[in-house]
Order: structure tokens, then C-alpha cells, then sequence
């Protein structure tokens, strides 16, 4: 009778303890929010502005973008669209006073924004996820040619308001794509 009921005792603690796991694991369990984004001439899922993101710090974010427009984009996250739009006009600006084709004019300018902006989002509490699930670069800029999809995982420690845009000029030059409405705002919660 009694190693029947110590044997009762040990299943049921058993399964409390199981139950207990599956509730208590999962808590502290960073979340995951995946956002789809379509890259279009010029503006994200559509013309012009794109949607609010809301997430949370240190949340898991899966981003898949798709771009269905003509143009090669790219997806950026900075803190201050108009002084990263400002610096990046300064380059264009100097670029275009040059004696060079356009085709040259752009390649530079691809160059020199490639440059500026890694060294700036060096600057930031932005990480790509080591378990990401293409290879991309290890910030935040990511360049998605036409009828390519590209889904990486980022996470954003700093709670804050962002914003995400592309600031590429194929197509548009001296014009960059951010000038005709390609950037949303990215909201980022405690």
C-alpha cells in the first residue's frame, strides 16, 4: 500500500513539476514578431510612406522583404531620417559637381553610403541575430535586389522611435528613393 502511494506521490509531483516547465520556460522566452515588408518604386507595401512598426525591446524580429519593384532598396534603420537624408545629400551633392558619367556617379555614391553607414550603425544597440536565417550584414542595412526576398531576424535593444528607409538613388539620381516617400516609422517599446 505504501510504494502504491509513494509511487502516486511521485507521478503527481512529476507531473506538477512538467506543467510548471511548460508554464514558467516560455516566460522568459524572448518573444518573436515578424513583419513582411514589399519594396516598391518607391515606398514600402506601397507608393509613398510606409506602415508604423510597433515592437518591443529585445524582442525577436523576423523580417522578410520582398521586393517587387524595378529598383534595387534596401532596408535601413536609423534614429533621425532627416539628418542621416541630409548627410547622405552632402555626398550626392559633391558627387554630382564631379566630371564623371552618371553610371560612375552612382557607383561612388553607392560606395561612399555603403561607408558612411556602417560606421554609423556602429553607433547603435542594433544586432542582426547570429542564428540569422540569410546572410546579411551584421547591422542594420540590407540591400534587396528586384524579385528578391530576403528574411533575416534582427533585434533592437533600445527603446525609441526610429525610423526604417532606403536611401538607395538607382533610378532617381541625384534623387534618393527616401526623397519620394520610401521610409516608414519604427516604434521600438519598453
Amino acid at each position: 500500500m505504501k510504494s502504491a502511494a509513494l509511487v502516486a506521490s511521485i507521478v503527481i509531483i512529476a507531473a506538477v513539476a512538467a506543467a510548471a516547465i511548460l508554464v514558467i520556460v516560455p516566460m522568459f522566452q524572448p518573444s518573436i514578431r515578424e513583419i513582411e515588408l514589399t519594396l516598391v518604386d518607391y515606398g514600402f507595401n506601397r507608393p509613398g510612406f510606409g506602415p508604423t512598426l510597433r515592437v518591443k525591446a529585445g524582442e525577436i524580429i523576423v523580417v522578410k522583404l520582398t521586393n517587387e519593384g524595378a529598383h534595387t532598396h534596401e532596408f535601413m534603420i536609423v534614429p533621425d531620417k532627416e539628418k542621416s537624408l541630409m548627410m547622405m545629400k552632402k555626398i550626392v551633392e559633391e558627387i554630382d559637381a564631379m566630371d564623371i558619367p552618371e553610371e560612375e556617379k552612382l557607383e561612388k555614391y553607392d560606395e561612399e553610403h555603403h561607408h558612411v553607414m556602417e560606421q554609423m550603425m556602429r553607433m547603435y544597440d542594433f544586432e542582426v541575430d547570429p542564428e540569422r536565417l540569410n546572410d546579411v550584414p551584421s547591422m542594420v542595412m540590407i540591400t534587396v535586389e528586384p524579385d528578391q526576398t530576403v528574411t533575416f531576424r534582427l533585434v533592437i535593444n533600445t527603446p525609441g522611435e526610429y525610423w526604417y528607409l532606403c536611401q538607395e538613388a538607382g533610378g532617381t539620381w541625384p534623387e534618393l528613393h527616401q526623397e519620394r516617400g520610401m521610409f516608414g516609422r519604427l516604434i521600438v517599446e519598453a
